[in-house]
């Protein structure tokens, strides 16, 4: 990915892993799954400008032109119900006002989020909790972030218009058999 992405500054994975030539930060809390996430609003991890892609988004062309933009916080937004943010692909301007999304969360909500489809895990918890409001990336990019499932699965192929695969739930990239286009980069 790192070599399809022109973006400024750093490229970091959160993980305890280590990872050959990629800077890792490792986790502070020891959250389940996708709840690890919130670890981005970390006081002082980040300055400036952030993009934010899970390990499951495939980049089939360049995106710069949409995260090279100041936003006080974008998301991904779920392609059924669009008012409902999704946090498989973010960007937002690091600052302490949104650290309350790290800082605020206990083990105690996870009941919370996980009985609620309206509010589901991670992405409701983050929805509930940001101080500001968010602007949908599917609406500020139209077909620029598309959906395995909903997009090239039901069309066999990528969309002519799409940089980014977002992946959501099953199946995951390693498990779908298909070849890019050819020209994509």
């Amino acid at each position: 990915m790192q070599e399809h992405i022109f973006l400024h500054d750093r490229f970091v994975c959160l993980t305890n892993e280590v990872i050959s030539g990629i800077e890792c930060i490792p986790f502070e809390r020891d959250w389940p799954g996708w709840w690890s996430k919130l670890e981005l609003w970390r006081r002082g991890l980040f300055t400036g400008q952030v993009a934010y892609f899970d390990l499951d988004t495939m980049f089939v062309r360049d995106c710069c032109d949409m995260f090279n933009v100041e936003r006080a916080f974008a998301s991904l937004t779920n392609w059924s119900h669009p008012h409902r943010l999704a946090s498989g692909v973010m960007a937002w301007q690091a600052s302490d006002q949104l650290s309350v999304l790290f800082d605020s969360f206990k083990l105690e909500d996870v009941p919370r989020y996980a009985l609620s489809q309206e509010r589901w895990g991670d992405q409701g918890w983050i929805q509930d909790t940001l101080p500001i409001p968010f602007e949908s990336l599917n609406e500020l990019h139209p077909g620029r972030i598309v959906s395995y499932k909903q997009h090239v699965r039901a069309q066999g192929k990528v969309p002519g218009n799409a940089s980014i695969v977002a992946f959501h739930g099953k199946p995951r990239p390693h498990q779908v058999n298909w070849e890019l286009p050819s020209g994509l980069y």
